[in-house]
């Protein structure tokens, strides 16, 4: 009994002295976590895990598919999950009882005056060894423990990782694919601005071939003409521009039938919907807010670990084998071996190398749990912004559009009074301009709307939402 009491006294007698935590920081609660009352959009809920499919557009779906299949972004992400789970692998190995065996072989010339006496001095002998050894680790202190929940916790903000690198991918997919249908529809409207303008340039012409007019009319009207010309040309690159980033965010480098047989279609409408409640289910659907929070828990778990190095390393080890000077006589039971070790390892004077790691882990776990609440501020901010900016977007369509109404009404009096002779065709053209701005305007508007619409569904998570078990329940 004694022997055992004393070793429990050295054992407590080398536990290094460990620092004070001085933890400044704590986790924000993200129950708290509101909108502002004033902002308000017409439709609530979250979005849907594959949340284009309301936009029912078969070319848009097709373009989803080829990039989370072939995106190099995804695959990065991918390695990296793959990664963190062969840290996980290795963390619970470290934990089990580990079992090794070998063999050992030596051909070797004895000398004839050392240990082996004769007849095998100064003879050639075959030292064989075959054994098999196993050594277990007690994790008193939790130290395993702490290891395998911070690899899974590392391996939980992986894969939360790569969720938010498929909404990344998603949303910029999404805005580049109506970016791009936005630039085929103006082209279509700025052609008939184009061709508006010619009429004109045609009809100031004759006037000025009649002696009506002098030439400056014409000419003003042939700068108008190239003015759209250029617009046009800028559209075109644009279009062009669209294109390729569609491509590019696929990952394709040369023709992709996906890309190249795209068509023009209608714009949808915007239809961005708000939940009535943040708080929680925030965090449990936006990956970034999962990935900190999970590298929050792994810095902590790394702590423990740290924190538990200051306690004695018990562990307990053995073997079983053979040793034979001959390989003939390896199996016979004369040759048996048998050992066990218990050891005890006192951090007795490692104090300041552990004090400085463990305050480097605390430093470290302080700064996750910071950028954690940081991003949660920020995520909150984000959902707000796109929020208020729908909004305000859905506003300024609904005046474009009363003006446009007005617009229409001025083009419609003019074609009825040049039906009726009271004017001419150069008035009627003349009023139809400021209509194909005014659609113009509109489809930008709509473009825009749809864009923020986008990422407002990707501010609320783009339809993720989180697994349930905690990297502590996975350790356990």
């Amino acid at each position: 009994m004694k022997p055992y009491l004393a070793l429990g006294l050295l054992a407590l007698a080398g536990c290094a002295r460990i620092p004070q935590d001085q933890q400044s920081v704590q986790l924000r609660d993200a129950a708290g976590a509101q909108l502002s009352s004033q902002i308000k959009l017409a439709n609530e809920g979250w979005p849907d895990a594959r949340w284009w499919s309301r936009y029912h557009d078969s070319q848009l779906d097709q373009l989803m598919d080829a990039a989370l299949k072939g995106s190099p972004n995804l695959v990065v992400a991918q390695t990296r999950v793959l990664a963190a789970q062969a840290g996980v692998q290795q963390a619970h190995a470290n934990e089990g009882v580990n079992v090794r065996a070998s063999v050992s072989i030596t051909r070797e010339l004895t000398s004839e005056y050392g240990l082996i006496p004769p007849p095998l001095a100064g003879e050639w002998v075959t030292d064989t060894e075959p054994q098999i050894s196993a050594s277990y680790e007690f994790d008193w202190w939790g130290k395993h423990k702490a290891e395998i929940a911070s690899a899974l916790g590392e391996t939980a903000a992986s894969r939360a990782d790569l969720a938010a690198a498929e909404q990344s991918l998603t949303t910029a997919v999404a805005q580049a694919y109506f970016t791009w249908q936005t630039d085929n529809a103006r082209i279509v409207l700025v052609q008939q601005q184009r061709d508006v303008q010619q009429r004109l340039h045609q009809i100031a012409a004759r006037r000025v071939q009649s002696g009506l007019e002098n030439d400056t009319s014409q000419r003003s009207a042939r700068g108008d003409v190239a003015n759209q010309d250029a617009v046009l040309a800028q559209l075109a690159a644009t279009e062009r521009q669209d294109r390729e980033s569609l491509r590019a965010l696929l990952g394709i480098t040369g023709d992709s039938k996906v890309v190249d047989q795209l068509q023009p279609a209608p714009l949808p409408q915007a239809m961005g919907t708000l939940p009535s409640d943040l708080g929680l289910n925030l965090v449990a659907r936006r990956p970034d807010l999962q990935a900190a929070r999970w590298r929050a828990e792994v810095a902590t778990q790394r702590t423990e670990y740290n924190k538990a190095l200051f306690y004695p390393d018990i562990s307990l080890s053995a073997f079983v084998g053979a040793s034979s000077l001959s390989l003939d006589d390896v199996l016979k039971q004369g040759t048996r071996t048998l050992g066990i070790t218990p050891a005890l390892s006192l951090p007795i004077f490692d104090s300041g190398r552990l004090a400085a790691g463990l305050t480097a882990s605390r430093a470290q776990r302080d700064v996750a749990v910071a950028q954690y609440n940081q991003a949660l501020v920020n995520a909150v901010q984000d959902v707000a912004n796109q929020g208020v900016a729908l909004q305000g977007l859905s506003a300024q369509e609904a005046a474009t559009r009363n003006y446009l109404v007005a617009t229409e009404g001025v083009l419609k009096n003019q074609q009825t009074r040049m039906q009726r002779g009271l004017t001419d065709q150069g008035v009627v053209l003349r009023a139809q301009l400021p209509v194909l701005l005014i659609q113009d305007q509109l489809l930008v508007l709509r473009n825009r709307q749809i864009n923020t619409e986008i990422a407002l569904t990707r501010a609320l998570g783009g339809g993720y939402q989180a697994p349930t078990a905690t990297a502590a329940s996975e350790a356990q």
